[in-house]
């Protein structure tokens, strides 16, 4: 009883403390969704272990406010449930290439962040009575990172055996380093097919810090750290021309493909999964894992020339099992329905 009492009151007090909150808070979120509108992205809000903690609307933090609204919110463990989850905790704020890697758009702040915790790439936006939005800037054109988008290019340096939990301290150490600024993207794998035929350097992970190599050598992680060589020299990544989203379930993009990139990529900066399709000018193509856990796809994949201006869609279509589940639900819910009140779909379709 004394624990509900309690309780009760923290609700009361959470309650009271969102009205005074509640009109700033609805000004941020307008403000965002205007801004996501026109320049798609991620937003960062701080995380539960540094300033993010005590950037709250009544007791809850900012972060996840955001996320219940459908804000592209990152380092946010709901928003975080995905094999991506456990390197992405490896996102430094100092560092503006991981903005770009994780296509971070935009930062929200209290106004009275430390000026330590300000980045010199963020461009200030609006303020609002609690909370400044910033816009990221983190590169210079001329980077492979740039521009941001959730669809990005690069090239497929080596391949990389692995099981879903071996692979983090090797993400860790590939997103520390300047493999990706260079638009290099090793691909992951999790059959046995080791090594693969293809021309490339392959690694296997033997655990979380040991890694073999075809060879058969063995070599500590840290102690021996992999080195990834573009496949090509003088390499010129393929341009984005232009892209889009019609929804988070849904994004196209023009490509300007160099000739002689043999092992270029195209890249979804959404964590990987079977679901995901995609297609090179209307002709589906296989998708591969690349670090840190996104979609790629290799573009010389099925086109009769690989040189030249093609059209990519990244598609999320669910699966047939979670379709029939969809329809068994809906006969469910409709019989529970009938078998509560009889009438009660008869009225319904009666209505005027």
């Amino acid at each position: 009883l004394r624990y509900a009492a309690h309780n009760d009151f923290l609700i009361k007090r959470a309650n009271e403390n969102y009205e005074k909150d509640k009109a700033d808070v609805a000004s941020l979120l307008s403000v965002i969704s205007r801004q996501l509108s026109e320049k798609p992205g991620r937003v960062f809000a701080g995380r539960g272990g540094s300033w993010g903690r005590n950037f709250r609307i009544a007791e809850t933090p900012i972060y996840m406010h955001l996320s219940t609204y459908g804000i592209p919110v990152i380092l946010w463990l709901p928003e975080t449930w995905s094999p991506n989850s456990d390197t992405e905790q490896y996102f430094s704020e100092n560092n503006p290439a991981h903005y770009a890697l994780y296509n971070v758009r935009y930062v929200v702040t209290p106004t009275d962040l430390p000026k330590e915790h300000i980045q010199p790439f963020w461009r200030l936006l609006e303020s609002g009575k609690s909370w400044r939005l910033y816009e990221v800037s983190p590169l210079s054109p001329q980077s492979p990172l740039s521009p941001l988008g959730y669809i990005t290019t690069g090239v497929r340096p080596a391949i990389v055996s692995t099981s879903k939990t071996d692979y983090r301290s090797l993400v860790r150490l590939w997103m520390h380093s300047d493999y990706p600024s260079q638009g290099l993207y090793p691909e992951l794998t999790f059959d046995k097919d080791y090594p693969k035929n293809t021309g490339l350097p392959n690694f296997r992970m033997l655990d979380e810090v040991t890694y073999s190599v075809p060879a058969g050598t063995r070599h500590n992680l840290f102690a021996d750290v992999p080195r990834y060589q573009s496949p090509i020299t003088n390499y010129q990544l393929p341009t984005i021309l232009s892209q889009e989203s019609n929804s988070d379930m849904i994004f196209r993009a023009s490509v300007d493909v160099p000739p002689g990139c043999t092992e270029c990529l195209v890249i979804l900066r959404q964590s990987f999964h079977p679901s995901w399709r995609a297609t090179i000018d209307g002709k589906p193509v296989q998708t591969m894992t690349v670090f840190p856990f996104y979609i790629g796809v290799s573009i010389p994949e099925g086109l009769p020339a690989q040189a030249g201006t093609h059209e990519i869609v990244f598609s999320y279509e669910p699966s047939l099992l979670k379709k029939l589940l969809l329809i068994l639900s809906l006969i469910s819910f409709t019989a529970l329905i009938w078998l509560a009140h009889p009438n009660a779909l008869y009225k319904i379709k009666a209505q005027p």
